[in-house]
């Protein structure tokens, strides 16, 4: 994100570091397959997974195909926290993406910026977002 800086101790390019292996990268996202924005997310859903299908067909990334994690929130920050702390402590995975909405988004920035969880593509403004690393 243009203006921010990545601080030390934040995610890894590493070898090998959380969510990523010699042959794998795996990210999570967290969308509303239920709630009031049901009826927009299979867009979302069904972009993303052409566009890391796609990937997967060619090179990867540096060579590693990319595995995507998708959990419902209903469109309720304290659901999004839940899902969260699923795909990060449980399921290892190396960032999120697609959250959508500031209260969700901003309910889970906390542990993101505590454990250095890149947070990708949301559907927040970027101009309001506060500058962490979680970004």
């Amino acid at each position: 994100m243009r203006g921010c800086r990545r601080r030390r101790g934040g995610p890894s390019l590493g070898r090998r570091s959380r969510g990523r292996s010699e042959r794998e990268i795996t990210l999570g996202q967290i969308v509303a397959l239920s709630g009031p924005l049901a009826e927009i997310t299979p867009d979302i859903v069904n972009a993303s997974a052409a566009w890391f299908a796609a990937v997967n067909d060619t090179v990867g990334i540096n060579g590693r195909k990319v595995r995507l994690l998708t959990l419902d929130d209903g469109y309720l920050p304290g659901n999004t926290v839940k899902a969260a702390h699923q795909l990060v402590d449980e399921d290892q995975v190396f960032a999120l993406l697609n959250l959508t909405g500031t209260g969700n988004v901003a309910a889970v920035l906390p542990m993101l910026e505590k454990k250095g969880v890149p947070l990708l593509a949301t559907a927040w403004p970027v101009s309001s977002a506060p500058c962490t690393s979680a970004h």
